[in-house]
């Protein structure tokens, strides 16, 4: 489905091959051993005083335990039901979908993840090869653990994240879950130039996701922000006035919901004066769509736009 698992990553550690991340040994207070023999105190370090290696005393500094302290690695119950939920509604009867069915479960999920905990498959990927052989064979000397990113052929980039540890574990076996909030996931998406995340990837039809997060959703989870579709939007209603404003043959304009043309699809339905040329509908028409394509609050609320043009 999609191409090169191997993004951008977060976090990456380099450990050049043979080489350990290292051991400590010995009881407390004795030597450690192998190549750090001899050396039992790093500069700037002592206990007595209190003092980490670059001499910060430790008074007054907290250590606090990770969040995720004790998870088990169980999928977020109320995210779980809003995918069944959600995919229950997508189920179409005679071909005719639901659609405000559609709506209230991605706006019961959206409010599921806000709060959720997911899990992203950390991989190993060689980020440093040497020729080590007459005959050209390459072994890989350095690897990055990085945050898998899949490249479609149009150039469109998605992020996995995954609900639990089973949901993962069917996708890639190999990859390292790490767990991580929506919102901080969802701000690496952004990081990473992402047009959408894909839940529970390998758990749908034909290996398909269980849901993908469009970009307008991704940004709701990484901003903290409630998300709500763009014609139920008010940033999105006032552009729309900003950019009609001083035309008269506009005569009124409304949002709608479009996804009956495709998910996330927002109407934008312009009354005209009657009797414009053609030459002027599509003036106006181009006017208006430039107008909110240039505000970034928009961009990142309206995930496609449809112009519906009408006479008055």
């Amino acid at each position: 489905m999609m191409g090169d698992p191997h993004g951008h990553g977060h976090g990456h550690g380099h450990h050049p091959e043979g080489e350990p991340a290292g051991r400590l040994g010995g009881a407390v207070g004795e030597p450690a051993a192998g190549p750090f023999a001899g050396h039992q105190r790093l500069h700037g370090h002592d206990a007595a005083e209190g003092a980490d290696t670059a001499g910060t005393p430790w008074q007054g500094r907290e250590v606090t335990g990770s969040p995720f302290a004790g998870d088990q690695g169980e999928p977020d119950a109320a995210v779980r039901a809003a995918l069944s939920t959600l995919a229950a509604a997508e189920v179409t009867e005679g071909g005719k979908a639901d659609l405000q069915a559609i709506a209230r479960a991605e706006a019961e999920l959206m409010a599921a993840l806000a709060s959720a905990r997911l899990f992203v498959a950390i991989e190993a990927v060689a980020s440093d090869v040497e020729e080590s052989t007459p005959g050209g064979l390459r072994r890989e000397v350095q690897s990055d653990m990085a945050m898998p990113v899949l490249t479609a052929p149009d150039g469109r980039r998605a992020m996995p994240l995954f609900t639990g540890l089973d949901s993962l574990a069917q996708w890639r076996p190999q990859g390292r879950p790490v767990p991580v909030r929506a919102g901080d996931a969802a701000r690496a998406a952004v990081e990473d130039a992402c047009d959408a995340v894909l839940l529970d990837l390998g758990t749908g039809p034909q290996g398909a996701p269980a849901q993908v997060l469009r970009l307008s959703q991704i940004w709701a989870l990484a901003q903290g922000h409630p998300w709500r579709p763009a014609h139920e939007d008010e940033v999105v209603r006032v552009a729309l006035s900003r950019a009609i404003a001083g035309r008269p043959d506009i005569v009124a304009a409304d949002l709608a919901d479009g996804s009956v043309h495709a998910p996330g699809v927002t109407r934008v339905v312009l009354t005209l004066r009657e009797g414009l040329p053609q030459e002027a509908v599509r003036e106006l028409a181009g006017i208006v769509g430039e107008s909110l394509a240039a505000d970034p609050e928009v961009r990142i609320r309206v995930d496609d736009l449809a112009m519906v043009l009408r006479s008055a």
